[in-house]
């Protein structure tokens, strides 16, 4: 939800949600999702994520 509602850094989210690195959180999200934080957030402006297409 703050990749998607706020202009917060990808760094400043991994840490606002308990990780210690941004590398950390980034690697976590990239396993749960399929694409990095940045992407996400590109696709999401856009329209294009997956709970998008899935409606």
């Amino acid at each position: 939800r703050k990749l998607a509602q706020t202009r917060l850094s990808v760094a400043e989210i991994g840490e606002a949600v308990g990780y210690q690195s941004e590398a950390a959180f980034q690697r976590v999200f990239k396993r749960q999702v399929g694409m990095t934080p940045a992407q996400w957030r590109a696709r999401s402006k856009r329209g294009e994520t997956e709970e998008a297409g899935a409606s």
